[in-house]
């Protein structure tokens, strides 16, 4: 049966208490530092066509926004934090619980480093299904004010930028796709190495006993060399896609100066303009690659997800287990 969209991150998060205070906080400092961003970025404008003639006044709110820029970058990201380790606590609690009441088969099947890996390794990344959204709603709005604040600087210069948005959305897909197999590949390759590695040693008795040491060592290396393969594919997928990221702040810079110097030179906008407006397409830049990511962390959390849902859909033992 099909696993329906999101179940596996249902499945960990329910029943876990959700700090929506501090997720609050968060999103709501993401919010001011967004337009703390775009504030700085007129007046740093306005310092460019002030030619030193700057007042005291917005030379003030500028240092004044800067501060606060820190402080919110400060406090959203504590907030984040610590909102992510009490969903982590919460899982892991959840998953020692369920882990004391299931039937005395299950451990055997079970190996104790895998049980204990749930719980201290998995369980670090059962809050990036929360963080994933807080990123993805945050990162819109910041894309939002950057778009808007990019068409009042000028509507030329952003209709410019704006014709990279397809070459773009068509280069995410493609590479998306790639990356997204390969990391499924890679995912596949890590679970089959461990299953067998689980079960072989387990059976190491057997396997001397039974003259059966040189198969399976072609089939350990044939596990090793395929999770081999799959990581080293995996990983240039990776970092084709941070490649093409890395390209679309270049392409920014070369429309926004280009463009922006014949505007210039024609009267049309102002020094002051191309600077607040590169200052501002870079703030746009930051929350696309930003989005884009999104949809990779999701993947990645899903897999570690499944593991610990795996466990928490286990049936319990019928008794509460006391003599």
């Amino acid at each position: 049966m099909k696993r329906k969209p999101f179940d596996t991150f249902r499945t960990v998060l329910s029943g876990v208490k959700i700090p929506w205070i501090l997720i609050l906080l968060s999103m709501v400092s993401s919010f001011l530092l967004a337009n703390a961003m775009v504030s700085s970025a007129v007046l740093t404008a306005q310092v460019v066509d002030s030619s030193g003639h700057l007042q005291t006044a917005d030379l003030v709110r500028y240092i004044a926004l800067l501060l606060i820029s820190g402080v919110l970058a400060i406090g959203g990201s504590f907030c984040n934090n610590v909102m992510s380790e009490k969903i982590n606590v919460g899982v892991r609690e959840k998953l020692w619980k369920k882990l004391l009441r299931l039937p005395l088969g299950y451990y055997d099947r079970e190996s104790g480093e895998s049980l204990v890996s749930r719980i201290t390794i998995d369980c670090n990344r059962a809050s990036a299904f929360i963080g994933v959204i807080i990123m993805a709603v945050t990162s819109l709005y910041g894309l939002y004010l950057a778009v808007r604040s990019m068409y009042q600087f000028s509507p030329v210069l952003t209709l410019w930028c704006a014709c990279l948005v397809p070459v773009l959305a068509l280069g995410v897909a493609l590479v998306g796709k790639l990356v997204f197999r390969a990391q499924d590949k890679l995912y596949q390759s890590r679970s089959d190495a461990t299953s067998y590695l689980l079960e072989r040693v387990k059976n190491l008795r057997l396997v001397r006993s039974s003259n059966m040491v040189e198969e399976e060592t072609n089939l350990g290396r044939s596990q090793f060399q395929a999770l081999f393969h799959n990581s080293v594919s995996a990983m240039l997928c990776d970092q084709l896609m941070a490649s093409f990221m890395g390209l679309t702040p270049i392409a920014l810079i070369i429309i926004t100066f280009i463009v922006g110097s014949i505007l210039v030179s024609q009267g049309q906008i102002s020094l002051g303009v191309v600077i607040g407006f590169y200052t501002v397409s870079g703030m746009a830049s930051v929350r696309i690659s930003a989005l884009i990511t999104v949809f990779g962390d999701l993947v990645s959390a899903n897999g570690t997800f499944d593991k610990i849902s795996r466990v928490l859909k286990a049936q319990e033992e019928t008794s509460d287990g006391r003599p």
